[in-house]
């Protein structure tokens, strides 16, 4: 008798052991896969700001149990049906306090184009049952975000060289002052053509005609370069057909392309991505940038 009632009493002790390693091993693994989740949707956020997606900027929206991507050109609204709302793993918040600089009800917004953001600092997040358990998420002004050690780059953000005006410029989104000429009228733009580097034209003219609207030229697609989808954007954004609006997000691009307008017959080419050495992207433009700070495009 004695030795059963030692072998359970030893048995309990492990069962009890085990039971709290499993629920302490269970809540670090559920506040470090939201940390992470978060992480993620503040990037994705950021990447659409630096992608312009619907021209416009993006931003995060903080509560105690969500977090929610919303278009920041407006202000966060509740019930936006453009807003991507992720809700916290069960167990696991968002918390206001000490040494936290962005909290419930805050919101992360990032600038188009340059991916940067002036709301910087800590976020908390941590287990309801235990708040000694957290993580710290911090957040750059270059929109850059890490967990705990995470260590701030001392580095602004890049943008990708000056005309000869010295008006920046970046190659995501660029507006063009087409001055010269118009492509608003569909009868002498007929045809909009992709070249590569040694100036062979990519698949077939894509006919302008369908892609007019009331005077506004907008035209999105993927050309295939070399075997990788280049993805891009090329609207006119005035009925006159002067400025003219080409995106291009580099994450996505990085293949020679140039983009030319057939118009009356005669091969105008608008501006030419060239491929470097590393990965990154020459651009050189035909025609004059818009002069505007990059915020304001």
């Amino acid at each position: 008798m004695i030795e059963i009632v030692l072998v359970i009493a030893i048995m309990s002790i492990l069962a009890v052991v085990s039971i709290v390693s499993w629920r302490s091993f269970s809540q670090a693994t559920a506040l470090s896969n939201t940390a992470k989740v978060i992480e993620t949707k503040i990037k994705l956020a950021k990447n659409y700001s630096l992608s312009a997606v619907n021209d416009l900027n993006y931003g995060v929206h903080l509560e105690a149990a969500s977090v929610t991507i919303f278009p920041a050109d407006a202000a966060y609204v509740l019930d936006d049906p453009d807003n991507q709302v992720y809700v916290l793993t069960d167990g696991v918040e968002i918390y206001d306090g000490a040494g936290i600089d962005i909290g419930i009800g805050d919101d992360i917004i990032f600038s188009r184009l340059t991916g940067s953001t002036i709301n910087t600092g800590a976020i908390g997040v941590r287990m309801i049952s235990d708040t000694s358990k957290i993580k710290i998420i911090t957040v750059n002004s270059q929109g850059q975000t890490g967990t705990n050690n995470f260590v701030v780059s001392p580095h602004s953000p890049i943008l990708e060289g000056a005309d000869s005006n010295g008006n920046v410029m970046n190659s995501r989104h660029i507006h063009f002052n087409l001055s010269a000429w118009s492509i608003q009228n569909s009868s002498s733009v007929t045809d909009l053509i992709f070249r590569k580097a040694d100036n062979t034209i990519i698949g077939t003219a894509i006919a302008t005609g369908p892609f007019f609207n009331a005077g506004i030229f907008d035209w999105q697609g993927s050309i295939v370069v070399d075997g990788m989808a280049q993805k891009l954007r090329i609207h006119t954004l005035d009925i006159n057909g002067t400025t003219l609006c080409i995106i291009r997000d580099r994450m996505q691009n990085n293949k020679t392309i140039k983009i030319d307008f057939v118009d009356g017959g005669v091969q105008k080419e608008i501006v030419a991505y060239t491929e470097e050495i590393g990965g990154t992207v020459t651009v050189s433009p035909n025609y004059v940038y818009v002069n505007e700070p990059v915020e304001a495009q």
